[in-house]
């Protein structure tokens, strides 16, 4: 019981850790064109985040479209932040480094809808840029997604850890089934040498009364 209580507070020491990180704001590519977009760093996973994600939206009624990296999102209303309008969201979710596994990185374009479109760019599009203006209080997603990311997050942590009892147990079955055997036939050799001794001592019984008795004449 205190073993799983110190798991559960490291888990929740973590997953506080997840909502420590600040959002930011960058200059990010989609479809050949550049959009500004809200950035968030976490050290999570990204199937985790990915998993967060896709049920956030799903709460929200939105259906998912992907494309060139992005999930899509449209007419997505959020309720909190003081606006009941709706918006398009472009998510995508990346690792954050190559070797950091547990390193994940949540960029979300943030748009009135229709503002950005999947048709490929034309080349004067490309020159001019895509204009495209980010809406304000685009945190308010990272706001309401914290609680579904500490939960995948948690969820992945106890699986990890059930993973690791489970193969413990198992290695612990094999080692005792590998003992049974053993004894067992440490028990078959305890035998044969009982019996061996008992022929030894048979035989020299014999060997002596020969002896005694010598050559017949």
């Amino acid at each position: 019981m205190k073993k799983w209580f110190l798991i559960h507070v490291l888990l929740m020491t973590c997953l506080q850790f997840v909502n420590a990180q600040t959002v930011s704001t960058a200059v990010v590519e989609y479809n050949g064109l550049k959009y500004p977009a809200y950035i968030k760093e976490m050290e999570v996973g990204t199937d985790q985040v990915e998993a967060a994600v896709k049920e956030y939206f799903a709460t929200k009624g939105a259906r998912e479209r992907t494309h060139k990296g992005y999930s899509i999102y449209r007419n997505v209303r959020l309720a909190k932040g003081g606006t009941n309008e709706v918006q398009d969201a472009f998510v995508r979710v990346e690792r954050a480094g190559k070797r950091n596994e547990d390193k994940s990185r949540l960029i979300v374009i943030l748009t009135k809808p229709g503002a950005i479109s999947e048709d490929k760019p034309s080349k004067a599009q490309k020159e001019v840029g895509s204009g495209v203006v980010l809406v304000a209080g685009g945190s308010v997603i990272f706001d309401e997604l914290n609680p579904g990311i500490n939960n995948q997050q948690y969820l992945y942590e106890l699986g990890k850890l059930e993973k690791e009892l489970k193969d413990l147990e198992e290695d612990k079955n094999k080692l005792n089934k590998s003992r049974e055997k053993l004894e067992k036939e440490l028990d078959d050799v305890k035998k044969e040498i009982s019996s061996r001794e008992e022929a030894i001592s048979n035989t020299k019984a014999l060997l002596e009364a020969k002896r005694e008795k010598g050559p017949a004449m």
